[in-house]
């Protein structure tokens, strides 16, 4: 899910990860940098991103979803619930903000 806030972030800046990440240090690899890297980037741009869409960004980041299970696995339908919920329908709402209605 991480990856899925760090894609929404280069689509809405249009800009690679990477090429953010180069402007202050070396990129990361590992889980933990490249999580705080998100954040901060997010943190940056949070008064240039409509609401619903930094919503949905921070919701991948920080992996706040309702699981079944301690461990996230995609066989889990609370979870799949969830990102459905958080993810796929506030997007879908502003591509297609008269879909809901």
């Amino acid at each position: 899910m991480l990856e899925l806030g760090i894609i929404l972030l280069e689509l809405w800046q249009a800009q690679t990860f990477g090429s953010y990440v180069g402007k202050f240090q070396k990129p990361y690899e590992t889980l933990g940098p490249r999580y705080d890297t998100a954040r901060n980037w997010l943190e940056a741009s949070i008064g240039e991103i409509l609401l619903t869409y930094a919503e949905v960004v921070t919701r991948c980041i920080e992996c706040t979803f309702a699981m079944s299970t301690v461990d996230m696995k995609w066989n889990d339908k609370e979870l799949r619930k969830s990102v459905y919920r958080y993810v796929v329908k506030p997007l879908g709402s502003l591509v297609h903000p008269n879909l809901g209605e």
